[in-house]
């Protein structure tokens, strides 16, 4: 979708009337149907759209425009990166940050933000590596609009923060139920999701990909296989595989070595999935990615699997 004040190119997602929509939404335990999804987006005044998406939960990101005006958004993580920016009085928006600095012609890196990503391994807030290069963040909404006198106006709103509050003072029994009472309906939603394909694990030692495997095999769902990786013999590997023989579930391994590793990182298809994945503001992770890689070429997992790995309880854990 494009004028000549607003440019849209969205390669990932799909398109209904106004709204260009990627991803699945809830509204509580229902997952709604996509075309109605995007429709409901297209039709929404760009006032409203923080209130729908502040009680909608999910993965996705999402941009409506009547061509002058509207707004684009992502979930509460980021999951589907958007970005955006601004030069000679037009908008560019697009799901590839690569896209959107042709588009504003930046070609120097902001030297806070090189030294920023160099530190922590990311660029913090809106901003990437290219000072005219923008990211929507995690829980935020933007609403645009292109005025008659050449301007070009934004209005960024976080629809959603994960703020930290005081402590539960709670006994471990209520903060136990507490816990339960949260994980039975994000397991069943996600079981909605998946609709019978096969479930992916990159499961370790670690609680939270351990808590994945119990809770699905808590609620009997067996189309599931989990992966370890790494030297032959290592622990996170061992710990891995006696949780998976416990539970009854398929255990596979991918062994590394320095010499695979060597060509790994030096391979085209590892190129690709940086620019696919850095978004100019951040630093992929790699660890998974060659077990990944051989998996899916051996054919060990199904080409339509959800990954569901563990790490993602880092996102509200620190």
């Amino acid at each position: 979708m494009n004028n000549n004040r607003i440019q849209i190119n969205i390669l990932h997602g799909k398109r209904e009337g106004n709204a260009f929509l990627r991803g699945t939404l809830f509204d509580g335990p229902q997952k709604l149907d996509f075309s109605e999804s995007a429709k409901r987006m297209a039709l929404l005044p760009k006032e409203d759209a923080g209130e729908l998406l502040s009680r909608t939960n999910g993965f996705f990101s999402a941009v409506s425009s009547d061509g002058r005006s509207g707004w684009m958004a992502v979930d509460r993580l980021r999951t589907m990166p958007l970005f955006y920016g601004t030069w000679n009085d037009t908008l560019f928006i697009s799901d590839n940050a690569r896209w959107v600095r042709e588009k504003v012609e930046e070609r120097e890196m902001d030297p806070i933000a090189r030294q920023e990503f160099l530190l922590a391994g990311y660029v913090t807030g809106p901003d990437t590596l290219f000072s005219r290069v923008k990211q929507v963040q995690a829980g935020e909404l933007v609403r645009f609009r292109a005025d008659d006198d050449g301007s070009i106006v934004l209005e960024p709103q976080r629809y959603f923060r994960y703020l930290h509050h005081d402590y539960l003072r709670e006994d471990e029994a209520s903060l136990r139920k507490r816990l339960d009472d949260m994980l039975l309906p994000t397991f069943r939603r996600m079981l909605e999701y998946v609709a019978g394909r096969t479930i992916v694990v990159p499961l370790s030692g670690g609680y939270d990909s351990r808590l994945i495997v119990l809770m699905l095999k808590r609620m009997e769902y067996e189309n599931v296989v989990a992966f370890s990786y790494g030297r032959p013999g290592n622990q996170e590997a061992e710990t891995s595989k006696q949780v998976a023989e416990q539970l009854g579930i398929r255990w596979e391994f991918v062994p590394y070595s320095d010499e695979e590793w060597y060509q790994w990182y030096r391979s085209p298809e590892m190129q690709a999935y940086f620019e696919y994945a850095d978004g100019l503001c951040s630093l992929p992770h790699i660890q998974d990615w060659p077990a990944v890689m051989v998996l899916k070429r051996e054919g060990r997992i199904p080409e339509d699997s959800v990954f569901v790995p563990g790490h993602t309880g880092d996102k509200i854990s620190g």
